[in-house]
């Protein structure tokens, strides 16, 4: 008998709810009722946190698409139905989409983020943080080189 209690205690131990997405989160406190009145406060918010997550799924098929035409299509089809559904972080994440329009459409068509710029960026940044003691500029420079361009350094020796 003990012995079954401390497996059915490991197993429930190391078992972590899955993250829930902010929309679906917000739609969970949005139609959860008061603790006082709830009978059954999951069969209330089940319904919307099932309808987010289909407007979830069905944005993330907007990657799926290979033409540029046909995807601006799909997003503004998207958008249009997901303006009209009665959730409000989805209509919140509708209005940050077409506030960001253009770039979504530019990704679309040349699939290039400024990812790798925003790495290199974050290097010097962090060169030049370390170089405040040198005398000039081009030693600075240098030393922006070295860490952007992750040149091998030599392994000096000291023993």
């Amino acid at each position: 008998m003990c012995h079954l209690r401390i497996r059915r205690l490991r197993s429930t131990r190391h078992r972590a709810p899955p993250p829930v997405p902010p929309a679906r989160r917000a739609c969970r406190r949005a139609s959860s009722p008061s603790r006082a009145t709830a009978r059954h406060p999951r069969r209330r918010w089940l319904p919307r946190t099932a309808r987010a997550a289909r407007w979830r799924d069905d944005f993330n098929a907007f990657y799926d698409h290979a033409d540029p035409k046909e995807a601006e299509t799909y997003l503004r089809g998207w958008c249009y139905g997901a303006k009209r559904s009665r959730l409000e972080p989805i209509k919140s994440f509708v209005a940050m989409v077409e506030a960001h329009w253009h770039g979504i459409i530019a990704w679309q068509q040349h699939r290039l983020s400024n990812g790798l710029l925003e790495g290199t960026n974050s290097l010097v940044q962090a060169a030049k943080r370390c170089a405040r003691g040198y005398r000039s500029k081009t030693k600075m420079i240098t030393i922006i080189y070295l860490i952007a361009g992750k040149l091998p350094l030599p392994e000096i020796h000291t023993i």
